[in-house]
């Protein structure tokens, strides 16, 4: 149950800079729709590939992966954050390589998450388990939204600092829970 909340909570924090996604790419980056689909696209292929490529490994240690898939997310949101913050300006380049990182640990978290609700849960819970999962991710999913729209286009560097931290605790926080089961 202790990941269960710490997956929920890393998922909360990691909203908080989804909600200002839109703001990094045109306030702080000064672009326009093509890098903001850019940014997306670099996600979606290192998603891909990551899910094809780690797969198998993934599929055997779900555990531990999911936290690492979370915590590279956190990470790569962080780095985003405090670049911004401690540079005179956020290259593109640091964006993108956040985002193939970013990218390449969501793919890790949902390829452990389905694969640890299929081996933990008794096969006629599944739907349940699957429901239970996914109501709370929602609910993670819209707090860390409001939380990112309340920080709002002003403060957009500092939703990605909250968010990587907060994450990371999170993840880090799971992390101790499963190591000592």
């Amino acid at each position: 149950m202790l990941l269960l909340a710490s997956f929920w909570v890393v998922i909360m924090a990691l909203a908080i800079a989804d909600g200002v996604y839109v703001f990094l790419v045109t306030n702080v980056l000064s672009r326009g729709p093509f890098a903001y689909g850019a940014f997306i696209a670099v996600w979606a292929g290192a998603y891909l590939i990551s899910a094809w490529a780690a797969g198998g490994y993934v599929e055997r240690n779900a555990r531990w992966t999911a936290l690492v898939g979370l915590g590279s997310i956190a990470a790569s949101f962080l780095a985003i954050g405090l670049t911004g913050a401690l540079a005179p300006s956020l290259p593109l380049a640091v964006v993108a390589m956040a985002f193939l990182i970013g990218g390449a640990g969501n793919a890790i978290y949902n390829v452990s998450v389905r694969t640890i609700l299929h081996t933990t849960v008794r096969p006629e819970l599944h739907g349940r388990a699957a429901a239970l999962y996914g109501a709370g991710t929602r609910i993670s999913e819209g707090s860390g939204f409001a939380i990112g729209g309340l920080l709002g286009p002003a403060r957009v560097l500092i939703a990605y600092i909250l968010s990587g931290v907060v994450a990371l605790v999170a993840a880090g926080g799971g992390s101790i829970g499963h190591r000592s089961r």
